[in-house]
């Protein structure tokens, strides 16, 4: 049964979403400690969270957001098939369904009608709107990501896709490289739990953060904020002020010295024709 919270706009707490949301962390946690009270820590398992906390971080930020949702650039099927398996493995949904919430934000920012809007509060904008559901999951102006078969693909499997991708892969890697049970539940922990919470709140801060904190050098049409600060650990989607007015521009750290590693990324497969 759903849990009324916000009765005056008929929220109601989303159990799976709530459940997963807060449950995650305190197992990572849990895990953590035990783990390292056990068996200690190694470049091993270190390596595995940094891989997997570089491939899922930029499936989102080069995949969802900035190709799919804002088309910013082009990709061949291998590397969207990639954002596409570790898009899942970060378990921020589908990329069809990120991209329509991703877009309807922009298209009324701060508004009543925006998913994630700041002005509905720091906490809402932060976590808030993922652990309610409310009266019917729009899914629209996405026409174009539904006749990818690639994405549509993502979206009927999304579940199983980021269970296999984003826990069992770095789990089956602690086993390869450590050996045993003890191998795959540290590459599981590290890689998975761990790195699940890391890169939920690395794209968390965009919409709560990035929202209220920071300069605004390009815009003041709405609460969208440029912090350099904020590109560090969020793989240089700190600079939202000036994504949020020029919107289809590729770089959202626009000049050389900004820390945007999206844009690096991008840019490099485009040397290769991959981009």
């Amino acid at each position: 049964m759903e849990t009324q919270i916000a009765g005056e706009q008929g929220w109601k707490l989303d159990p799976l979403n709530a459940t997963f949301l807060t449950g995650i962390p305190i197992l990572a946690a849990i895990g953590m400690v035990w783990y390292t009270m056990n068996y200690g820590v190694s470049s091993v398992e270190l390596g595995i969270f940094g891989f997997m906390y570089i491939a899922c971080g930029l499936s989102i930020t080069a995949g969802y957001h900035r190709l799919f949702s804002h088309r910013t650039h082009k990709a061949t099927w291998p590397l969207r098939l990639f954002y596409a398996l570790f898009g899942a493995g970060a378990f921020q949904n589908s990329a069809i369904k990120w991209c329509s919430d991703h877009r309807r934000h922009h298209l009324v920012t701060d508004s009543e009608e925006d998913p994630y809007s700041v002005v509905k509060g720091f906490f809402w904008a932060h976590i808030g709107w993922v652990m309610v559901s409310q009266e019917e999951a729009v899914v629209e102006k996405v026409d174009d990501l539904q006749n990818d078969p690639i994405l549509a693909f993502q979206d009927r499997h999304i579940f199983l896709l980021g269970f296999l991708v984003g826990m069992i892969l770095p789990g089956v890697a602690g086993w390869y490289f450590l050996g045993g049970v003890a191998g795959f539940l540290g590459g599981f922990i590290w890689g998975g739990l761990f790195r699940i919470v890391i890169v939920h709140h690395a794209t968390f801060l965009i919409n709560s953060a990035a929202h209220t904190w920071g300069t605004q050098p390009y815009s003041t049409a709405n609460t969208s904020k440029d912090s350099p600060l904020l590109s560090l650990f969020t793989y240089g989607e700190g600079y939202h002020n000036f994504h949020h007015t020029f919107q289809a521009d590729y770089r959202n750290g626009h000049k050389w010295h900004h820390w945007d590693p999206t844009k690096w990324w991008i840019r490099g497969f485009s040397f290769i024709k991959v981009t």
